[in-house]
């Protein structure tokens, strides 16, 4: 929703996912698409009065978490089933974040207000 809250453009957020991919590929993880949605659904404004949304990314219906849409449409873009995953963990820092994972049946890291000591403990613990 960053991007329909005009807080940064989607040129920030592709910027923002290159890193993390080529931080997390120097430590042997394959990261095998992602993907974003910058739209925000009319029941989401009208739940966020007082924001200035981005009209342009205002939709009847979009593809965002908790959704299968956007993990759906990476796997048909990779030619890719979801068996084909060893494992999956969902990493994100709110409540759509975490009903993804348990649509995905996953694991799920809450990043919010932890730091590196915490998270790296939480990583650590993780039972698959």
């Amino acid at each position: 929703g960053g991007v329909a809250r005009n807080y940064f453009n989607c040129a920030r957020v592709e910027e923002i996912n290159k890193t993390i991919e080529e931080t997390i590929k120097k430590k042997g993880v394959i990261l095998n698409g992602w993907n974003f949605c910058p739209e925000v659904d009319e029941s989401y404004v009208s739940l966020h009065k007082g924001i200035d949304f981005d009209y342009q990314y205002i939709k009847k219906e979009t593809k965002r978490k908790p959704s299968l849409q956007m993990v759906s449409d990476i796997l048909q873009r990779e030619n890719l089933n979801i068996s084909n995953f060893e494992k999956i963990i969902m990493i994100g820092d709110g409540e759509d974040d975490r009903l993804l994972a348990k649509n995905l049946q996953c694991p799920f890291i809450d990043v919010k207000e932890k730091d590196y000591k915490d998270l790296k403990k939480e990583f650590g613990s993780l039972r698959w």
